[in-house]
């Protein structure tokens, strides 16, 4: 399976032509695509998994693609692991446009660090403090709950970018007191980005195929942990890098989306290729338990060819903003608070539709009025002078 990026780069890639439709992602198209809207399709899968999560307490036996894939993986896992893969992609070509390092890192905090910190504040002054509501005080205990919040530790969270630290709350729904599960994920993302500094200064960007070795070797390593529960670690966490444990899974599908970018020019957009890419990952997912190893590679190959589709475009999705960042770090509060006050009236369609209307209201906001101004920080994309050119 490994050996199957080089036969399509190698045989295939002489086979077709340099134009627009003969590219999976031609270099025109790579600011003009549909992964705005991907990525919030993404977003709210992962709420839509989170429904069964919050309101069962479990996503065993009830949650859609585990039970299909016969517990290999949720849609809410499913969707991380694009979201890696897309990263992978668009952060090399920010690299590849950057011309200092400080320019590259400036651009990485004001994209993750000011919608995460405005969240965790929301969470740790707003909806945990609701989330201690009873029958006796249906508001919640404020008081009592401010009084407990410990600065240091909040203060410790937002600078790594963990789970905020809350005193307790939702201690009468299904997962108690979680006040923001998914935040978990920003930390290992964020490190997969200054990944990309360190491999170019020790060389690895002047060869292309030194980066198919950075995704084979952390796909080899994602296989031992799954197939032989090797864990190099014990998923032991350590201060501020967290658990290295889930480095082998997000480095390769972070590290897919790196090779899907160096090798642009080169990787044929074919819809044999789709269909094959399609049934490789049916038959993963129903018939032997292959999808983590197949969806790094043909799991990719249809991401990628959906997001530079002429035929399918959503290339105006994002014209009233970017909401797929708010909406992964306010739905699983929301989808908290809503099982709280309104348990006995809902189910899961019932509380994902509502938890998707009110969860864009705070995403709107949030790219409005946090993520979109601290944007706007970043300066423009200087087009010459590139410094960190990839091989």
């Amino acid at each position: 399976m490994i050996t199957l990026p080089v036969q399509l780069l190698g045989s295939l890639s002489r086979e077709v032509s340099t134009t627009r439709n003969g590219l999976l992602c031609p270099a025109e198209a790579t600011r003009v695509n549909n992964l705005d809207f991907i990525r919030f399709f993404l977003a709210a899968s992962v709420i839509f998994c989170h429904c069964y999560v919050l309101y069962f307490g479990t996503e065993e036996t009830v949650e859609p693609l585990w039970v299909f894939s016969k517990g290999q993986l949720s849609i809410g896992s499913f969707a991380v692991n694009y979201f890696f893969t897309i990263s992978g992609f668009l952060i090399l070509q920010s690299w590849n446009h950057s011309t200092r390092f400080s320019e590259f890192f400036r651009k990485r905090v004001l994209r993750i660090y000011p919608g995460f910190i405005v969240a965790s504040l929301a969470c740790v002054f707003l909806f945990a403090p609701l989330g201690t509501a009873d029958w006796f005080m249906p508001l919640g205990y404020w008081k009592l709950y401010l009084q407990n919040v410990r600065v240091s530790d909040l203060f410790s969270g937002l600078l790594q970018l963990g789970e905020p630290a809350v005193p307790w709350t939702f201690s009468s729904t299904p997962i108690q007191g979680s006040i923001n599960a998914p935040m978990w994920t920003i930390r290992y993302e964020f490190y997969c980005y200054l990944l990309i500094p360190l491999l170019w200064v020790i060389g690895v960007f002047k060869n292309k195929w030194a980066v198919v070795g950075i995704f084979v070797a952390a796909f080899i390593a994602q296989a031992v942990q799954y197939y032989h529960k090797v864990y190099f670690f014990g998923w032991q966490e350590f201060p501020i890098i967290g658990k290295p444990d889930f480095f082998p899974r997000f480095i390769t599908y972070f590290s897919a989306g790196m090779c899907f970018y160096v090798f642009r020019n080169h990787i044929p957009r074919s819809r044999m290729l789709l269909v094959v890419s399609v049934a490789v990952l049916l038959a993963s997912t129903c018939l032997f338990k292959g999808l983590l190893l197949t969806q790094p590679i043909f799991g990719s190959y249809v991401l990628f060819y959906f997001a530079f589709s002429t035929h399918y475009s959503f290339q105006n999705f994002a014209k009233s903003g970017d909401f797929s960042y708010g909406v992964y770090l306010y739905g699983w509060p929301i989808q908290q608070l809503i099982i709280v006050y309104f348990e006995k009236y809902m189910d899961v369609t019932l509380l994902f539709i509502l938890s998707m209307i009110v969860t864009l209201c705070f995403a709107y906001l949030s790219w409005h009025y946090v993520e979109k101004p601290f944007l706007s920080l970043k300066g423009k994309r200087k087009e010459e002078g590139e410094k960190f050119k990839i091989a």
